[in-house]
C-alpha cells in the first residue's frame, strides 16, 4: 500500500530528491541549527507549468511551529521555503499537500523533519563540574 509505504520514509532525509512521479518531481534540501530547521523544497513539472502550484502543510504536532514562505517561480520550477522550530518532541513530522489547479498532481509527504542534539560551550568551575558530572554518573537522571 502506497501510504504504508509514505509512512516509512525516514525523518532524516537531508539533500537530494524527495519525491518523484510521472507528473511532478520535488528535492529537498535541508540545513539544521540547534533546535531550528529550514527545509528548501524544489518541485518541478515534468512537461507543463507549475503557474497556480498549491502547497498546504497540515497536521502540525503540538511540539513543532512550522512557517512556509510564498511559492516563488523560477525558471526551472518552483520553490518554498519551510521553516520549522522545535519546542518539544514530537510524535508525527507534519505532512505537507501539493495541488494544480488542474488537480492532475494531488500528493500527500511527510516532510523530513527531525530532532537534533546538539551541544553548547558550558563554562564552569571545576568543583560544579566534577558535582554535576557525580550526580548524572550516580543519579542516571531521566533526561539521559
Amino acid at each position: 500500500n502506497f501510504n504504508q509505504w509514505k509512512a516509512l520514509v525516514p525523518h532524516s532525509v537531508s539533500d537530494g530528491l524527495f519525491y518523484e512521479d510521472t507528473e511532478i518531481q520535488v528535492s529537498c534540501a535541508s540545513q539544521q541549527m540547534k533546535y531550528l530547521q529550514r527545509l528548501m523544497l524544489n518541485f518541478k513539472q515534468k512537461g507543463g507549468s507549475l503557474q497556480g502550484l498549491n502547497v498546504q502543510i497540515k497536521e502540525s504536532d503540538p511540539g513543532l511551529k512550522i512557517q512556509c514562505s510564498p511559492i516563488r517561480y523560477t525558471d526551472s520550477g518552483a520553490q518554498v521555503i519551510v521553516m520549522a522550530m522545535i519546542e518539544q518532541a514530537f510524535d508525527r513530522s507534519p505532512t505537507l499537500q501539493i495541488y494544480l489547479p488542474d488537480g492532475s498532481v494531488n500528493v500527500e509527504l511527510r516532510l523530513p523533519i527531525y530532532i537534533n542534539k546538539f551541544i553548547e560551550k558550558v563554562e564552569m568551575p571545576q568543583a560544579n563540574f566534577v558535582k554535576n558530572w557525580n550526580n548524572i554518573t550516580f543519579n542516571q537522571p531521566d533526561t539521559f
